[in-house]
């Protein structure tokens, strides 16, 4: 196996995590992402995608949001020209009264709403985008960097769940959190992989080719090395609400 180009959207994230307030459900708020919130960023010059996400099911251990947004970014220079737009951060401030846990704009956010900018190590060979994703956060060890961990990202995980050897995977891409924005994550990487339905996503956690990458994996690069992938990673199977292709 060896490292391939990504057709990821872009190679730089910003990375929304958050639960909104606990009556959004029944005030419509997965109608409003469609409606409102997800047509409005995608509209914002810099953000090459944009799309809302929310938790359907934990399979590893347990995250503490409900949704999360994958915000694309065109470039690092990108950033910048995102966070410094006035109609956005007016819109977060109006997200905030709306649908925040604490409706204050004016304060610290971070009871609302984490915002992490995270840079793509390795991502799919497909560009197809589904409706079903794992999210897999976990805390590389210590001394990954000095073993050329991203290296083996892009030679050998990642390109072994891009291919037949994992058919439930439609895609895989590899993240880094390089810098916190709003609030702190206790993971510093995270795995996405597509699936085309919750059973795939299911069935990888049964495939034996997987199972065996996984326990190989957490003894060569895992925090707790003689532990299972629950000791080493959190994982759930999150459903699309919004994209510009989901309306």
């Amino acid at each position: 196996m060896a490292a391939h180009p990504s057709t990821s959207p872009s190679q730089v994230m910003c990375l929304l995590t958050y639960t909104p307030r606990a009556d959004s459900a029944e005030r419509g708020y997965d109608d409003w992402l469609r409606a409102v919130d997800n047509p409005f960023f995608n509209a914002i010059p810099g953000i090459v995608r944009y799309e809302n996400w929310k938790v359907h099911t934990p399979v590893l251990n347990t995250l503490p949001f409900a949704y999360f947004d994958l915000m694309y970014i065109h470039g690092r220079e990108g950033i910048d020209k995102v966070w410094g737009n006035q109609e956005l951060l007016e819109f977060a401030r109006e997200w905030t009264r709306l649908w925040g846990i604490v409706p204050d704009p004016d304060i610290d956010q971070s009871p609302n709403y984490h915002v992490v900018i995270c840079e793509e190590i390795a991502g799919p060979i497909v560009p197809r985008r589904t409706e079903w994703a794992l999210f897999a956060p976990y805390i590389r060890r210590d001394d990954a960097a000095a073993r050329n961990y991203d290296t083996y990202l892009r030679d050998v995980d990642n390109p072994f769940f891009n291919s037949a050897a994992v058919p439930q995977v439609v895609s895989d891409a590899n993240w880094h959190k390089t810098s916190e924005v709003v609030g702190t994550e206790s993971w510093s990487d995270f795995d996405l992989m597509l699936f085309d339905g919750p059973e795939q996503a299911g069935e990888l956690f049964a495939n034996p080719a997987a199972t065996g990458f996984m326990a190989d994996f957490c003894k060569e690069w895992g925090r707790v090395p003689e532990g299972t992938p629950a000791d080493n990673f959190s994982a759930v199977i999150a459903e699309l609400v919004a994209s510009p292709q989901k309306k």
